[in-house]
């Protein structure tokens, strides 16, 4: 049986530089900058037929099978 959850689309990750103040270091090798990363997703629409979509642009178009793992 499917998930109902819905299915990640899409995904952008977009580097950011986080202010790192100097408060916890002790070894002098601190840099005022730390690399980090914002990951955006975006979920597939429930109202969304993808189907019917594509019967649109090709007519002669079959739904493959679901996998039965």
């Amino acid at each position: 049986m499917l998930s109902s959850a819905p299915r990640i689309v899409k995904v952008t990750v977009t580097p950011i530089l986080i202010s790192d103040p100097p408060l916890f270091n002790f070894l002098g090798a601190h840099q005022p900058y730390t690399p980090g990363s914002l990951v955006e997703t975006t979920p597939q629409c429930h109202d969304r037929d993808d189907v019917v979509a594509v019967r649109r642009k090709h007519p002669d178009w079959t739904q493959p099978p679901r996998p039965r793992w």
